[in-house]
């Protein structure tokens, strides 16, 4: 079990590893990286590099399980990478948007309130 600042060092780095997987689908989504083997490759690279960076914490997962599975349905049923991505995007943004306290956002005001109290 490790103590706290190997804690935050572990979810630094997964944090990290996160962050560029999801600049890799913005980067699919806006054209950046336009074929499916660039995109694996790329994701392939992240995986080993974060791997590397938690083995020596005695971590040893597997960091996007889901992620090549999902290429390669998309591969065999003829989507095109940017429309993979973005998809991707869409949902992720669901997924973190859906982890939001909105009873935390302040309430738009309408046009109407804040003409009267001008």
């Amino acid at each position: 079990m490790p103590n706290n600042k190997e804690q935050e060092q572990i979810d630094g780095i997964r944090k990290d590893f996160a962050k560029r997987v999801y600049d890799l689908y913005i980067n699919a989504a806006n054209g950046k990286i336009d074929t499916y083997d660039k995109f694996l490759t790329r994701l392939e690279w992240l995986e080993i590099d974060y791997s590397d960076a938690l083995s020596p914490y005695g971590i040893y997962e597997d960091l996007c399980p889901d992620d090549f599975d999902l290429v390669k349905m998309a591969i065999e049923e003829g989507t095109p990478l940017k429309d993979f991505a973005y998809q991707w995007l869409n949902i992720y943004n669901i997924i973190e948007f859906a982890k939001v306290d909105t009873s935390s956002l302040v309430p738009p005001v309408s046009d109407n309130q804040s003409s009267d109290n001008a």
